[in-house]
């Protein structure tokens, strides 16, 4: 009998049970790279809370319309790029810090409008800034930098500034005068008289000037008590203050004075009502024969008058309202049949005033 060979038998013996555990093996492997992936996946992963957008350094569209639309437009935002991960290992967890202030958006240094990064290095979320409603950011952040202002009925304003006149937008409703007072002479008295705004607080009188606005004792508190237009002006807070001066200074004022002493009123009701913003307003036109017949009241230098207005407007940070444009015909003048004395509308025609003032309307777009 021939002896076994037993390197064959355990080669044999080998092969036999490699083909029970070389299937289970493989199984194995391939469930250990999954369960890596996974927790790969999981540690690269950064959690974004809801209602924020992750930073990306790219301008997220929210949604879309056109660049004069209200809330519901096209809003667009460049967003600071994402730090550069740190290449020595994470420090241990820390308690979260305290809360901090809400980033403000600053005008960076070139290229489009950028947020900073919060101090605790979360993606910052895009501010819900009326002044980004429909802006076009992908060119240059000056453009959103310069959106200062907006109407009353809420469309942004993106070529106005101090010392242009307010342009045209959509109509108020008369509750937006609500928080307005209206001062100065006889023009703006017809205009408290007949306009038929019910809004707003009025004090005009007759003969009142940059003379005598804050001195002239003119307005009853009853009992026989009275006061200036400025004292009665400052017993009440407001956010917006008309200003309406300029026709009785003609008799008088040289055009530097007129700016001096109109300039010390601004100064004056910016002391007394420090949250409002200042409306002047243009005095209106005269009639063809009033002035020709005059060397005073004359349509040529109410157009000089009025462009001292509106230099004021533009020094002093005011709102210029060319109410002149409101009543002036193809010459310039106001019409012979609206007018008794050539000066001063009949009553019908104050409320082409508040119309105008209804649909040239500005605010400064507080952030």
């Amino acid at each position: 009998m021939r002896p076994r060979k037993v390197g064959n038998g355990l080669s044999n013996l080998g092969k036999r049970h490699s083909r029970r555990w070389l299937p289970a093996l493989g199984m194995l492997l391939v469930l250990g790279a999954v369960v890596f992936l996974w927790r790969g996946l999981l540690s690269g992963a950064e959690e974004v809370p809801a209602g924020e957008v992750p930073m990306t350094g790219k301008v997220v569209t929210l949604s879309a319309a056109s660049s004069a639309a209200l809330p519901g437009a096209e809003m667009q935002y460049a967003l600071a790029p994402e730090p550069a991960a740190a290449s020595s290992p994470s420090p241990s967890p820390s308690p979260s810090p305290a809360p901090s202030p809400e980033p403000q958006l600053t005008p960076p240094g070139s290229g489009v409008y950028a947020a900073p990064t919060r101090p605790d290095g979360k993606s910052v979320t895009p501010k819900d800034d009326e002044c980004y409603w429909g802006m076009e950011l992908l060119d240059a952040g000056a453009q959103a930098h310069r959106c200062r202002f907006k109407s009353g009925s809420g469309q942004l304003l993106l070529d106005y500034a101090y010392g242009t006149a307010v342009p045209e937008s959509e109509a108020v409703e008369p509750s937006w005068f609500s928080d307005a007072v209206f001062i100065g002479n006889s023009l703006e008295q017809g205009f408290m008289l007949w306009a038929g705004l019910k809004t707003a607080d009025m004090f005009a009188v007759q003969s009142i000037s940059v003379a005598n606005i804050g001195s002239e004792r003119v307005i009853n508190t009853g009992g026989g008590n009275y006061i200036s237009i400025l004292d009665a002006m400052a017993r009440k807070s407001y956010r917006k203050v008309f200003v309406m001066l300029g026709i009785n200074e003609l008799s008088w004022a040289s055009k530097e004075t007129f700016y001096d002493k109109y300039s010390a009123v601004i100064d004056r009701i910016r002391e007394l009502e420090p949250e409002a913003e200042l409306y002047l307003q243009s005095m209106t036109p005269v009639t063809k024969k009033q002035s020709d017949n005059s060397t005073t009241f004359t349509n040529s230098r109410i157009v000089e008058y009025n462009e001292v207005i509106r230099q004021l407007a533009e020094d002093k940070e005011c709102h210029y309202l060319f109410i002149h444009e409101a009543y002036a015909d193809e010459e310039g003048c106001l019409p012979a049949n609206t007018t008794e004395d050539g000066i001063h509308p009949y009553p019908k025609y104050y409320a082409q005033w508040l119309t105008y003032l209804e649909t040239h309307t500005v605010m400064e777009v507080k952030r």
